[in-house]
């Protein structure tokens, strides 16, 4: 389990991923793009799904829709609050 979904386990047990209408993830030092694997794994779901990229050199974030199996980006302003540190996609 990734340090970010045990951290949110600790502190909010009552929300199960069934329950979850959130999903956010970085790829470190890789651009903040979805991944093949990244629309495998969230197929199926219907929630907003982040992708945080180059975190620590030129942090940025990508945001999408995702509804089942069909996904449409949408600005991350509509979802986050972002700092002037962070750009969007």
């Amino acid at each position: 389990m990734p340090v970010f979904n045990l951290a949110i386990a600790l502190f909010l047990p009552h929300l199960t991923k069934s329950r979850c209408s959130l999903e956010v993830h970085s790829h470190h030092s890789m651009s903040a793009q979805f991944s093949t694997t990244d629309d495998e794994e969230e197929s199926g779901k219907f929630r907003i799904f982040a992708v945080l990229g180059e975190i620590f050199t030129n942090p940025h974030i990508c945001v999408r829709l995702g509804t089942y199996s069909h996904f449409w980006y949408i600005p991350a302003n509509w979802v986050f609050e972002l700092p002037s540190c962070i750009t969007s996609n």
